[in-house]
């Protein structure tokens, strides 16, 4: 019994449906580095006033006075700090204000539907704090620092509001983001979303809302418009997707979920070029049933990656199978695995390329191999882990 329990909650920690950002906001309101400050937001309310201060001396770093229109402060609400605690974003009833505190400087407000007490305004700030995205009641908004500047990203069609219906500009969407990676190369930002209950109960794979929740949104980090869509055009609820290393491909696949013996999935892998919008459907050949036989299964994005130069694609369950993106067929059925390697029968947890030719895998156990790309033989590196 305690086993089933234990691949029960090994299951639901594989199920993407918590945000999931490449960096968080620290907690400013500890120690800073240099281990003597100790940095706290208050709000006086009777003047409208927001300070920082230092705890352990008692001394006001900054304040700013608050603009009367952005409503007053409820204490249900967060302070959000940028990574380097250089900005601080606080909550107001009907609005909020980015504060650049090292300057004393307003960095921005936004007047915005925040819903009734309590509702909480999600930030989710960029590495180098150039950019934040906030998610708010009525959208989502870019904040950009050189700038100083706020706009809405984009609505993708086929999003669905609280009944379940497409989603309008008058709707009020629920908390949708899942994924953001964010891409200064191009520069935009990747979003994913969460499905809504009502996804669940669609049946149609046709429907706008159903490629809506199976897509990768490009966002352009300039004006917040949609600059390109990698959707899988089929597949399971979930799904995920992995970056090459020099972010010009992006391969989109099917997260299965399921017990194998009662629920054969298939898996959908596609490619797409980012630079010509190309999409590559590649021939799997997978369905979870043909090699899992026992208890709960599970696809994540740790069994997909591509080699450092960018050219191959592996894709690890219990078979490693390893594609030539830059000698693919025409046809998609042709498009199989250039080599398909049993890489001892073990299940496999995550893969990446050590070199072109060598493919680490790493086992539930946390145990690492190394297998060669075209022979798919056993080499020993030093002592396996």
């Amino acid at each position: 019994m305690r086993q089933v329990w234990i691949l029960f909650g090994l299951l639901l920690l594989c199920i993407p449906v918590s945000i999931q950002a490449d960096t968080t906001s620290p907690n400013c309101e500890r120690f800073t580095t240099n281990g003597v400050q100790t940095l706290v937001p208050r709000f006086n309310q009777e003047l409208t006033e927001l300070t920082i201060v230092d705890l352990a001396t008692a001394n006001v770093i900054s304040q700013m006075p608050v603009p009367l229109d952005i409503g007053t402060r409820d204490l249900n609400y967060p302070a959000y700090w940028s990574p380097n605690c250089a900005y601080l974003s606080y909550q107001f009833m009907e609005g909020f204000m980015i504060w650049h505190v090292e300057v004393g400087e307003v960095g921005g407000i936004v007047h915005g539907r925040l819903g009734s007490p309590g509702f909480r305004l999600l930030v989710h700030w960029h590495p180098t704090e150039q950019y934040a995205l906030l998610e708010m009641r009525d959208d989502i908004y870019l904040w950009q620092s050189s700038t100083r500047s706020v706009v809405p990203l984009d609505r993708p069609a086929g999003l669905l509001n609280g009944t379940g219906q497409p989603l309008t500009e008058l709707d009020t969407p629920p908390s949708p983001i899942a994924r953001i990676t964010w891409d200064d190369s191009y520069p935009v930002v990747l979003l994913t979303y969460n499905p809504p209950i009502h996804y669940f109960q669609l049946r149609d794979a046709e429907s706008d809302s159903y490629h809506a929740y199976h897509s990768v949104f490009e966002f352009s980090l300039i004006d917040g418009e949609i600059t390109n869509r990698y959707s899988l055009n089929g597949g399971r609820a979930y799904f995920d997707y992995v970056l090459s290393p020099d972010r010009t491909h992006i391969a989109v696949f099917t997260l299965v979920v399921g017990k194998a013996r009662n629920d054969p999935h298939p898996v959908t892998l596609i490619v797409y070029n980012r630079l010509t919008s190309e999409a590559n459907t590649l021939n799997v050949d997978y369905v979870v049933f043909r090699e899992f036989r026992r208890g709960f299964v599970a696809v994540t994005r740790k069994q997909v990656a591509f080699s450092a130069d960018n050219r191959y694609l592996v894709a690890g369950w219990q078979a490693l199978r390893i594609w030539d993106l830059t000698q693919l067929s025409a046809n998609p059925n042709d498009r199989i695995p250039d080599f398909r390697h049993d890489a001892g029968n073990s299940v496999i947890s995550s893969i990446r390329f050590i070199d072109t030719d060598t493919i680490e895998v790493i086992d539930p156990w946390l145990t690492a191999s190394y297998w060669h790309r075209v022979t798919g033989e056993r080499i020993n590196i030093g002592v396996d882990q």
